[in-house]
Parts: C-alpha cells; structure tokens; sequence
C-alpha cells in the first residue's frame, strides 16, 4: 500500500513538474515560429515581447500571456503602428484543448492597446494588411449535420486603457479615443446571443475638415446587445449613453456582413435641462461653467439609417431643439436670456452633397439686446447654397455683464445687424454679382 501512495505522489510531482518545465523548454521555439508565420501572413512587421505559457496560475485552465505586442507598417506606412499591446492576456480550457472538438476561452483580457488607422489621400490604408493567398475559396458550405473543427466559446472580453486614433485624409477626418475600457460578457457560443456591454471613454475628439466638433468628451456606454453571429448583426435593446453629462437614448441594428456596413438607428434625449448641453463645452473650459444658473429644455433626435461603404452614405439627420433657455455667471449682474434654438441638418437621400443643414431659428438676448440668426445651406460638396439672415443689436460694452472678461480688456461700441443673403458659392468666385441677392438694412 506505502508503495502504492510513493508511485501516485512520484507521478503526480512529475505531472506538476511537466506542466512547469514544458512551457519553459520550448517557449524559444514556439516565439521563432509564430513570430515567424505571423509575418509571413501579412504585409506588416509583427514583434512581441515576453510571454507566458503556464497549465498552474488558472489550474485546471491554460493560462496564455504575451506581452508588448507590436504591428508596425511597411512601404508608404514606414514607421507607423498600426497595433500595440502592452498584454495580451487568455485563460482557456483545458479539456477544450484535450477534446478539440471547441476551444472554450473563458476570458480575454487585453492591457493598453493602440489602434492607429491611417488613410492615406489615394485610399491606401494601413490596415489592409492581409497577403493573398492564392486559394480558391470554398463556394459549398459544410454539408448538414457536419461538425465544425474548430469553435470558439469566449465568456468574457475585457479591454483596459485603450487608445484608438482613426485618421482619414479621403474626408478629411480625425477621431481619437483616450482611456477606453470595455467589458463584453455572455455566451458567444450561440449564433444568437445577449451580450452585455460597458463602455467608457475618458477623451473622445472627433474633427472634420479642420473643424473640431467634439473635443475631450466623456463617453459612457451600459448596453444589452443581441448579438447574430451568422449575419453579423448587432442590434440594441435597453442601453444608456452619456456625453459628458447629455444622456441619449438609442435603438435600431449595425451590421457588418461583408465589407460594407449597414444600419438603421435612431437616437434621442428625453427633455433634458439645457445645462446638459452646455457639458459638452471641452473639459478645460468647464471649470468656467461652475456656479453658472441656468433654465430652459433641450431636446436631441436624430437617426442613421442605409450602407456605408467607401463614397456610399447612409441617409443621416440630427435635430435640435431649445427653448426658454438662460444662463447668468455668479458675480456677474445681467444674463443671456430667452434663448430659442431650433435646427435640423438632414440627408434624407444619404451622400454628403445632399446634406442640408436648416437653422430655422436661433434667438438670444444678451443684456436685454435681442439678436436672430437663420442659415439654409444645401449642396454644401459641390456648390454651396446657402440663405442667410441676421438681425440684432449688441451694445459690447455690455458683453462684460454677461461673460467674464480678463482684467483690463475692455469693448466698447455698438454693432447692429439687419442682412439677408442668398446665393451660390460659385457666383462669388465666378464673380457674377448679379445672382447673388444681399440686403442690407
């Protein structure tokens, strides 16, 4: 019996020795390998660092770790990269592995990735990467009742400070994201599926042809999403966005089932305090806002809906609403009041040129003195239409009852409006006057 319980203890040190000792043997050989396959499969250099091959730290699951992960461009994107990792962190199941039927991995963790997607003015993209291979792509599908190779069963998904940087000179457009955190959690082994989502983002900037719309803005994202795997299909249920402090609310589906995307979402606030809107004012100006009174309600709507895929638009619209709004500085005597807002940018037809942009009214009053504003543009790609209209008067040496000025700058004066203006840009550089209409009262 004591021979029997000496010959189960030796073969279990050796099981627990193996398990630590086999990674370690041949871990040279398998970083040459995958380093090596991984850049003969792509038009990019692949690198990475340490990494950790272990069946203990997550017994009885395989532990997989690497490190610094790097893919940096070639050619036209020399010196540009395109992925960085700090960790790439996997647990999988170990009797997954044993069976091969399914590879279950019941979480993947990846630590301050870098995303930069470059696209260059000709169309040239860093991230098409991908060598052809020559094959022939199988037109049959798996004969019914067949079992696949190889499934993957992912539990959880987790990113930690992530940055992603979208810079396309075709627009021109550029998008940054700054400290992205993303949790993804539910079954994906099914075709469909409930994933449930979180995500925030410390920073997001998003500027279009030189103009910054969106700077440093807080995102936070709690969504239930059903996921089909089949269509790649994505659509969302109950779900709560938040920009820095406006709160929207979004239904419809994306779907990316080739290389096109196609949608059909609406979104909208339910009637919010106008100060909501002025929290997207950038973060360093914020501090300014503090102790401001405000009064008034703000309403956002808007919706995407058709494909999007190189030129090709979806149809798009966003409409803006506020009324009997104010806002007054602490120390300061007066207010800027009655301010009424209603805009609407549309393109019902989808493509940038039939965008228009309709500002039917924007009424404000700065220390008593009333100002209106209208703008109808249209054809903003090709040959801009727009009619225009401002009227008002404003006594500057009273903006400093209104808005905190520095110490010793001072306005003084009186500017009064009353212009109507329709016509082409073309008309101006054609320099054909005599179309363009311009009253001036």
């Amino acid at each position: 019996m004591k021979t029997l319980l000496k010959l189960v203890a030796s073969l279990f040190i050796l099981i627990i020795a193996a398990l630590i000792i086999i990674p370690v043997l041949f871990k040279d050989d398998i970083v040459q390998l995958v380093k090596q396959e991984s850049n003969n499969a792509v038009n990019a250099k692949i690198d990475f660092g340490e990494f950790d091959l272990s069946l203990i730290k997550n017994f009885p699951n395989f532990h997989f770790a690497i490190e610094e992960v790097s893919v940096r461009g070639i050619q036209e994107f020399e010196g540009v990269e395109l992925a960085g990792i700090k960790e790439l962190d996997f647990v999988i199941d170990l009797m997954s592995v044993v069976k091969g039927e399914s590879i279950e991995i019941k979480r993947i963790h990846i630590i301050e990735p870098s995303i930069h997607a470059k696209v260059l003015a000709d169309g040239a993209a860093n991230y098409l990467i991908a060598k052809e291979d020559g094959t022939t792509e199988e037109t049959e599908e798996t004969e019914a009742g067949e079992s696949t190779a190889f499934r993957l069963a992912l539990k959880e998904l987790k990113i930690v400070g992530g940055k992603v940087v979208y810079d396309d000179a075709t627009f021109p457009m550029h998008m940054a994201i700054n400290g992205l955190d993303v949790e993804l959690s539910g079954d994906f082994t099914e075709n469909i599926t409930s994933i449930a989502t979180i995500l925030k983002a410390a920073t997001f900037d998003l500027q279009y042809d030189g103009i910054q719309y969106v700077n440093a803005a807080e995102v936070n994202l709690n969504a239930m999403m059903e996921m089909n795997l089949e269509e790649f299909k994505f659509t969302f249920k109950e779900n709560e966005l938040t920009v820095n402090k406006l709160p929207l609310a979004f239904e419809g589906w994306v779907a990316m089932p080739e290389e096109a995307i196609d949608m059909d979402l609406t979104y909208m606030t339910k009637e919010t305090d106008f100060i909501e809107l002025l929290s997207l004012i950038p973060a360093e100006f914020a501090k300014e806002l503090e102790g401001v009174k405000t009064e008034g309600v703000l309403s956002v709507a808007g919706y995407v809906n058709g494909t999007y895929l190189d030129s090709l638009y979806p149809a798009f619209g966003v409409h803006l609403q506020v009324a009997n709004a104010m806002f007054q500085y602490p120390d300061l005597p007066k207010a800027v009041k009655n301010i009424q807002i209603n805009a609407k940018v549309d393109s019902e037809e989808g493509g940038l040129d039939n965008t228009i942009v309709n500002v039917e009214r924007f009424h404000i009053e700065i220390a008593e003195n009333p100002f209106d504003f209208n703008l109808y543009l249209s054809n903003p790609i090709s040959d801009p239409y727009i009619r225009a209209g401002m009227k008002g008067r404003l006594m500057l040496d009273n903006i400093k009852d209104v808005i905190p000025m520095e110490e010793n700058d001072e306005l003084n004066g009186t500017f009064t409006s009353d212009i109507r203006l329709s016509g082409r840009l073309s008309t101006l550089e054609n320099e054909e006057y005599e179309d363009l209409s311009l009253i001036h009262i």
